[in-house]
């Protein structure tokens, strides 16, 4: 006589599976609603794979972003990628009595506001 393990058979998931949706963007609930089992599960037994789409999604989105940016000249694009990746940021500027801009350049890291024409 062969004695059971007891409990409910193991599930049998796709890493290839689970990879793509969650590179699609779907969280962990979505994923285990897909898939028909619960988010514990995938998170318990394949938090490798989950982790490798989310990864392929954020190269995805990267590469999307400086395509708009550098090859179609997306303007805010290229402001938000010198943001993000560059640190860069929007400065303070005023305009003087007599015409002139001043910008304040405290945000670029030189200390002083200097007169500015443009």
């Amino acid at each position: 006589m062969v004695k059971s393990k007891g409990g409910r058979p193991k599930l049998k998931l796709c890493k290839i599976d689970i990879v793509k949706l969650a590179k699609h963007g779907l969280t962990n609930e979505e994923v285990a609603d897909v898939l028909n089992c619960s988010a514990d599960t995938l998170e318990n037994r394949f938090s490798g794979s989950l982790k490798e789409g989310r990864s392929n999604l954020a190269v995805s989105l990267k590469r999307a972003q400086l395509n708009s940016a550098i090859n179609e000249g997306n303007t805010t694009m290229l402001i938000w990628c010198g943001k993000q990746w560059l640190g860069q940021r929007d400065g303070r500027y005023e305009v003087q009595h007599n015409g002139d801009i001043v910008v304040n350049v405290k945000h670029f890291g030189t200390g002083d506001a200097k007169p500015w024409k443009g």
